[in-house]
């Protein structure tokens, strides 16, 4: 536990995620320091959602593949007073533990659940074991989200329907606080969980020209780790299970080698 014990560490996730990666941090005895670099905001034109959800039954597949998917996908369906929601015709798939553990709360379990936790990866799994020929697919969205998925199951010929399920709105300044810290050097690590916290955080950094680095950067995977590397800022780890608690693990191993 002492690679973390006392150090100072920026979240940059949004406020919504605030509470679980804090304690997370705590839990091994790090400092949590909020730095919100993206909003988590409804659809600007819910209609698209709307229709899919009201004509769920014509879907075979439904794929999550975040928190916020699920909870904005159920917390409309909510709003539209749906019944029989999801229809039992639908299969449902899954990309992490914490997708997982985000629509168990709504009782319902995934029927395909993917061990690798990148779009890519995922899909290429998917099509290992499912047929994609003729199905239909429905993927709520967020409304910057790589085409990754959708391109593979169509390539697979699967009819997909993508709609925007969230907003994922980029915080572009940084807090007069963080600044004072960073330029301080009292902030030991940021932890970056998404490919849009890193960009966020680094376009907001260049409003900042003398700021020196003085944090290590820890990424939650390989594609944030890639918009890091876009930045010049190489991550001082990346977690080899992409999820918190294994972003956690790196961190943690890094202090007690270092």
């Amino acid at each position: 536990m002492a690679g973390l014990q006392g150090k100072r560490i920026i979240i940059t996730r949004s406020r919504e995620d605030w509470d679980e990666t804090a304690a997370a941090v705590r839990r091994r005895g790090g400092l949590p320091v909020p730095c919100p670099m993206i909003d988590i905001l409804p659809p600007e034109d819910p209609a698209p959602l709307d229709q899919a959800l009201r004509n769920l039954a014509s879907y075979d597949w439904i794929f999550f593949t975040s928190v916020h998917s699920v909870r904005f996908f159920f917390g409309r369906a909510k709003s539209l007073e749906l019944k029989d929601f999801p229809p039992a015709r639908c299969r449902i798939a899954v990309i992490g533990p914490a997708t997982a553990a985000e629509l168990a709360r709504y009782q319902i379990h995934p029927h395909f659940s993917g061990e690798r936790f990148t779009g890519g990866e995922f899909v290429e799994e998917f099509l290992r074991m499912q047929e994609a020929a003729g199905k239909r697919f429905l993927l709520p969205l967020s409304n910057i989200a790589r085409t990754t998925i959708a391109d593979a199951l169509r390539s697979a010929r699967g009819e997909v329907t993508a709609v925007t399920a969230y907003r994922n709105a980029p915080v572009t300044t940084l807090p007069k606080e963080i600044v004072t810290r960073l330029e301080r050097g009292e902030i030991d690590w940021i932890l970056f969980t998404s490919s849009s916290t890193a960009r966020h955080f680094f376009e907001a950094l260049k409003k900042q020209a003398t700021l020196l680095r003085r944090f290590r950067a820890a990424s939650i995977g390989p594609l944030t780790s890639d918009t890091l590397r876009e930045y010049g800022y190489p991550p001082d780890v990346e977690a080899a299970v992409h999820t918190l608690e294994g972003l956690l693990d790196a961190m943690e191993q890094f202090g007690l080698e270092s």
